[in-house]
């Protein structure tokens, strides 16, 4: 029932009651079965496809609002029971070993491991606990070589998982650390579209306006030379003509407004290209 993978199943609450009440602790039952069901809401999916060990590790690190551990009833039952020794000796006396080897500061140390102590605990004790009595044979010697290579072979595996890990990791910051920049990048192109389209208006604005001045001032200059030419009027006509001349300046300078109102529109637009282009990103 400690397999990460049963926590949800409904039997598995029948199964720790019934551990919990053959064990030697003073332990709460309804208090046993809330924290299960707690336990079992928990969003630990990564951490369920993980070693037992090291899911049940992650758990017993839980703490709740207060800083105390989040389940101190869970956790002392599967501190004892994956202390339980699983060999063929005395439960009491295996249990006092295993409780020996585990350690509060090696609590997050894998059953393989914990097993293998055991092993070699019982082993020397054929040879009273003397390592120099023990025969070295050639299927000893064999042994130990293949043991070696297979340690080999784990810790190479360990090294590879621990370089996916970090890899995985890197990837993960990078793709934060661009996601946040992109929301930065993002924020500031609406604030600048914001005084963009604010300018967009004013360059309307004054374009409108230099239109009409110049359009009144046409009309006008028209007006006053076709007047002075009939009354023969050569200085009203000298007026006119300046007046057309300063008429012509002002569409000049309006053809310079009308471009930079278009180089505004231009630059909104490109900038709400690129705010609908990652909006979704």
């Amino acid at each position: 029932c400690l397999s990460p993978t049963n926590l949800n199943n409904q039997e598995s609450i029948l199964d720790i009651n019934e551990i919990a009440k053959e064990l030697p602790l003073e332990i709460s039952i309804p208090n046993l079965t809330d924290e299960w069901n707690l336990l079992s809401l928990e969003n630990l999916c990564d951490n369920k496809n993980h070693r037992i060990d090291h899911f049940w590790r992650t758990v017993m690190e839980l703490k709740n609002s207060f800083g105390d551990k989040k389940y101190p009833i869970i956790t002392k039952i599967v501190k004892v029971v994956l202390s339980l020794s699983h060999g063929s000796a005395d439960i009491e006396r295996g249990f006092s070993e295993s409780g020996r080897i585990l350690t509060e500061e090696k609590a997050s140390m894998s059953l393989r491991m914990l097993n293998a102590r055991l092993n070699i605990k019982d082993a020397m004790k054929r040879y009273k606990n003397k390592p120099q009595l023990v025969p070295f044979s050639k299927e000893l010697i064999i042994a130990a070589e293949s043991a070696k290579q297979k340690y080999m072979i784990f810790l190479e595996e360990e090294q590879k998982k621990k370089e996916a890990e970090r890899n995985r990791q890197l990837i993960e910051e990078a793709t934060a650390k661009r996601k946040k920049e992109l929301e930065e990048e993002m924020e500031k192109s609406k604030k600048r579209l914001k005084v963009l389209e604010e300018e967009f208006k004013e360059a309307e604005k004054q374009e409108e306006s230099q239109r009409k001045i110049a359009d009144e001032m046409f009309v006008e200059a028209n007006n006053r030379l076709k007047l002075a030419v009939e009354k023969g009027d050569m200085n009203g006509i000298k007026i006119a003509q300046s007046m057309l001349e300063a008429a012509k300046n002002l569409r000049e300078e309006e053809k310079q407004k009308i471009k930079i109102k278009n180089e505004i529109s231009s630059r909104i637009e490109k900038k709400k290209s690129f705010l609908l282009s990652n909006i979704h990103s």
